[in-house]
């Protein structure tokens, strides 16, 4: 009987090995943070019921110790669901983009572990490696990051094509004349018409800081200055008629002037939500500073948007902040003074 060769399939499982090998320890440190639980309560906590329960039940009737009975599948739960706990947040630097890894990558272990008759598609599997890579570079697991990267690129090697036979062929058509090209005089390289951010051209530009984080700008944690302070953010910020819209129908709303009570905001994923947002949230908390700045543009308009929405200037709003990424869906959270915050309207209510 002939054997079935999946060498794409055979060496993504390799990669998984080392990924789940070297992510236990890393999740079993990360969890002891979790305050006032035991580690396998927190993991018990942060898995969905079926495989809460499987767990539970391997660790009543298995020899092993806790960290050899995680599985690659409950990697997405834990993280997402420990993010906001000052457990796995900070690790990451708030990347968000790691949630969506994790997922990715139990997804195609899953995929590894039922295979079809035909191996992986070569993009796919370099793809998963590299993600997996990447996973690896940001839990600080330098030997294991390269040992995926060795195999991957061992197995993606160039290989130098063999000649085709020699066929003969038609004469071919003459070409035809080429088509002049217009002069296009002195035109500048696009580097020198829109310079880069200094923190592009100087090589200290961080990842995380493309990430706008809505509750990170209200909770005055934002590591990017661009988006944490409200003059920063307007000055490097191009006004959209979206945005702008947004802007004066909020005020408008806010002076009793009508604007629309409730804005529902359509636009793809990276369309700039949460950008408009933290326009919004800055304007309406910093509205008087941002029209006095001493930037042209900023204070010019900003002033087009009062003058639109008739802002008289005389009301302070105050602003609450409901995050979704942040909220939890099960945890009580306790303000200052002890009262427990067990719903949507709680939290906004304390807020204001």
């Amino acid at each position: 009987m002939n054997t079935v060769k999946r060498p794409n399939r055979d060496t993504l499982n390799k990669a998984l090995d080392i990924y789940r090998d070297a992510m236990r320890p890393f999740i079993v440190r990360s969890l002891k943070r979790v305050q006032g639980k035991s580690l396998e309560d927190a993991i018990y906590d942060s898995l969905p019921p079926r495989q809460a329960a499987e767990f539970d039940e391997r660790l009543e009737t298995s020899d092993a110790d806790v960290e050899a009975l995680i599985d690659i599948g409950h990697f997405p739960y834990l993280v997402s669901r420990n993010w906001r706990r000052e457990v796995f947040g900070p690790q990451f630097v708030s990347d968000m983009t790691v949630q969506d890894m994790l997922r990715i990558i139990t997804k195609s272990r899953n995929i590894v572990s039922h295979p079809e008759m035909d191996d992986l598609e070569p993009e796919y599997t370099f793809t998963r490696l590299s993600h997996i890579a990447e996973v690896l570079d940001k839990i600080n697991a330098p030997e294991e990051k390269r040992a995926v990267e060795e195999i991957r690129d061992a197995l993606f090697a160039t290989e130098q094509p063999t000649e085709p036979p020699q066929e003969t062929q038609p004469e071919p058509a003459p070409a035809p004349a080429p088509t002049p090209t217009p002069d296009k005089g002195n035109l500048k390289p696009w580097r020198e018409v829109i310079p880069p951010n200094l923190e592009l051209t100087q090589g200290t530009f961080e990842e995380a800081e493309l990430a706008a984080d809505l509750q990170q700008v209200y909770d005055g944690t934002a590591s990017a200055t661009s988006y944490g302070n409200p003059v920063s953010f307007f000055n490097q910020t191009y006004l959209t008629s979206g945005i702008r819209t947004l802007l004066v129908n909020a005020l408008k709303r806010l002076g009793g002037k009508g604007g629309h009570p409730v804005i529902q905001m359509k636009t793809g994923f990276g369309g700039g939500k949460t950008h408009s947002l933290i326009a919004l949230y800055h304007l309406v908390n910093s509205v008087n500073e941002l029209a006095n700045v001493p930037a042209e543009q900023t204070r010019t308009e900003t002033r087009g948007i009062l003058k639109d929405a008739e802002w008289n200037g005389s009301i302070s709003p105050r602003v609450a902040v409901l995050s979704g990424t942040w909220l939890s869906p099960t945890d009580t959270s306790v303000t200052e003074k002890g009262d427990a915050l067990n719903t949507l309207w709680g939290a906004m209510a304390y807020q204001l």
